[in-house]
């Protein structure tokens, strides 16, 4: 129990130091040099569903749009997402994990056993949301560096594979999908 208030002084720290860094992650020269309608095609792209069908539109879009988008995709990989889609992200978490716990009291015990459903119990609410948080960043660098595959040129190929040899670099498989397809279009 000691340990929950270091954890959540952690994470404030981490979210303070972020928060230093904000005004340079807002700035995004590259997103802010694009016209309105092709940051809107960007943050389509960033921000879509995966489960939708509207992937090989937004593929068709960014394919036409062409290799201007080549650095704002590179901009978002090594930014992330803008702080105040953070923000945003981390109120809704905070609502998730409220229904969260309230399913696991009311549904838990009829669809899972007593282990299983206190273990979920016994998951923190900063402990949930910066995991939903992680993996919400890791989402929006992979959709950047997929987005690559439709706009990036060879100047990207080396980048690329440097993302594709990391073992450990969630983006590894969308960054060697990149590379093969801009290596099948030859583009220069």
């Amino acid at each position: 129990m000691k340990s929950r208030p270091f954890i959540i002084l952690l994470g404030l720290l981490a979210f303070l130091i972020a928060a230093t860094r904000a005004p340079a992650q807002m700035e995004r020269p590259h997103f802010r040099s694009l016209p309105p309608d092709a940051r809107q095609l960007v943050d389509d792209w960033l921000y879509r569903d995966c489960g939708t069908d509207e992937g090989q539109t937004l593929e068709a879009r960014l394919t036409s749009a062409g290799n201007r988008l080549e650095p704002v995709f590179w901009e978002a990989y090594r930014l992330g997402p803008p702080p105040e889609e953070l923000q945003r992200i981390r109120k809704a978490m905070a609502k998730r994990y409220r229904e969260r716990q309230e399913w696991l009291r009311s549904s838990g015990e009829k669809l899972m056993n007593r282990r299983v459903r206190d273990r979920l119990f016994s998951v923190s609410e900063s402990e949930y949301s910066e995991r939903e948080i992680g993996h919400y960043v890791v989402r929006y660098k992979t959709a950047a560096v997929r987005g690559l595959a439709f706009v990036g040129t060879n100047a990207s190929l080396a980048e690329l594979e440097r993302i594709a040899a990391q073992e450990d670099n969630p983006s590894r498989l969308a960054a060697k999908e990149a590379w093969n397809l801009i290596r099948q279009r030859g583009q220069r």
